[in-house]
């Protein structure tokens, strides 16, 4: 199993929930009984796999579906950088991951 792409896939769900959540909150009649459809859905998806993990696998993607808008609005900040610092980013990023000490210095 692809660890990796379950656990995109899962947040990708996740936040579709949370904003259809978001939408249905300000709907009337058919419209928001779609959106009640369409969150019924994610939430069986997320239950399903969830339900055919295991006990510590289903703990770690809980945790990680916690943060599922702060991953998205990560993202989002990334996207407004210029492609000098979205490279600067990858690079920090891939520092931190294989464990490398990072210091950031601020300048004005």
């Amino acid at each position: 199993m692809d660890a990796f792409s379950l656990a995109k896939g899962l947040h990708n769900i996740n936040m579709a929930l949370m904003y259809f959540k978001i939408v249905k909150a300000d709907c009337e009649g058919n419209v928001k009984h779609s959106f009640n459809g369409y969150i019924n859905k994610c939430e069986y998806i997320i239950s399903d796999i969830k339900t055919s993990l295991g006990d510590d696998i289903r703990k770690v993607f809980n945790d990680e579906l916690r943060d599922s808008l702060e991953i998205f609005d990560i993202n989002d900040k990334i996207l407004h950088l210029n492609s000098d610092n979205r490279v600067l980013i990858d690079n920090l990023l891939d520092d931190i991951i294989k464990g490398k000490n990072v210091k950031i210095v601020v300048e004005d």
